[in-house]
């Protein structure tokens, strides 16, 4: 390896370079060298040869063998590092470029008022970048940034870079609320159960109040658009205290809207957080939830105690029966 780099027209040297000139002048070996230093012979090797970093011990040890300050040698190191760091922030770049040809940008400038930046890709890859919170776009080809909790199907390289898009702007809108309720299973129950199976519930002014309602348990619901070619349905994440609900709305609350609310609502209750992706195939399983929350509200009820207030009854009535029967006794 080389202890001088040339990138772009411009070239940094390790510190190594500098230690080799040194031992050149003095007709010092590297062991001789070493010794004089307190570090191996392995050590002023790799250095030399621009293998490894410069530690602070070491530019210590050579500001006070070799009369010079230990930032000195520090500088050397960071201005070498930095050039490296830009040509792989170049590399980083164009793979980003290339990820970004598989997002329609205007899906973001029409729904999050992200700015238009026409035949400027570096800088909508910027835009994009900064509005997803993220260090690259790259991240995103994670596919375990978010945990799926439909995993029994394989999907593409392009459906998780899309899917983990529309979980992470779920998440960051619910981030920037900051005195959402405290999760409340029990309560989130009777309100899937009251709100979500009345007949009315298809209307706009129903779903305001359900998330009102949700919110109230400590359950954020948002609904996003769909991002072109996205095959996400669904998302569930706690965050803090509370947990994030976002459903895919394309067609105005339709009846499998619903159905993914409900969908997603029982991963909560069962714990189950992450990403749900629309099933491929025209044999994909379908469930009844509304029975499933119905089966469970009825086995569950968090603030119906008229069952146990009938225990206390006959109970009541069965020591009052004994009592009656002791003393006519």
């Amino acid at each position: 390896m080389s202890n001088y780099k040339i990138i772009n027209d411009k070239i940094a040297f390790h510190p190594g370079y500098y230690i080799e000139e040194y031992l050149v002048e003095t007709r010092l070996s590297q062991r001789d060298f070493a010794m004089r230093l307190g570090t191996t012979p392995k050590n002023v090797s790799m250095i030399v040869n621009g293998e490894q970093r410069l530690s602070l011990d070491i530019a210590s040890k050579l500001s006070r063998l070799m009369g010079t300050s230990i930032e000195y040698w520090l500088n050397l190191q960071n201005q070498y590092d930095l050039l490296l760091e830009s040509e792989k922030l170049e590399e980083e770049s164009q793979k980003e470029l290339e990820l970004f040809k598989l997002l329609d940008y205007s899906y973001f400038v029409e729904n999050f008022d992200l700015r238009e930046l026409p035949r400027k890709k570096k800088e909508q890859v910027n835009e994009l970048r900064k509005f997803l919170n993220v260090a690259s776009l790259r991240v995103l080809e994670n596919e375990n940034m978010y945990l799926h909790t439909d995993d029994t199907i394989e999907y593409s390289f392009n459906d998780i870079i899309k899917s983990n898009i529309m979980a992470q702007i779920a998440t960051n809108l619910t981030l920037k609320k900051v005195d959402t309720p405290v999760f409340d299973k029990n309560k989130f129950i009777e309100t899937v159960y009251s709100y979500l199976l009345e007949k009315n519930n298809k209307e706009e002014y129903s779903f305001n109040r359900l998330v009102k309602s949700f919110y109230d348990t400590g359950v954020d619901l948002i609904t996003l658009p769909n991002l072109p070619g996205s095959p996400i349905s669904g998302v569930t994440k706690r965050i803090d205290s509370h947990i994030m609900l976002m459903v895919v709305n394309d067609k105005d609350y339709s009846s499998k809207f619903w159905e993914t609310i409900l969908k997603e609502s029982a991963n909560i209750v069962q714990g189950k957080m992450g990403v749900t992706l629309k099933e491929k195939g025209e044999a994909s399983e379908e469930k009844n939830y509304e029975s499933y929350w119905i089966s469970l509200r009825e086995n569950n009820r968090p603030y119906s105690n008229y069952l146990n207030d009938s225990r206390k009854k006959i109970e009541y009535e069965k020591k009052a029966n004994k009592k009656k029967s002791f003393v006519e006794l």
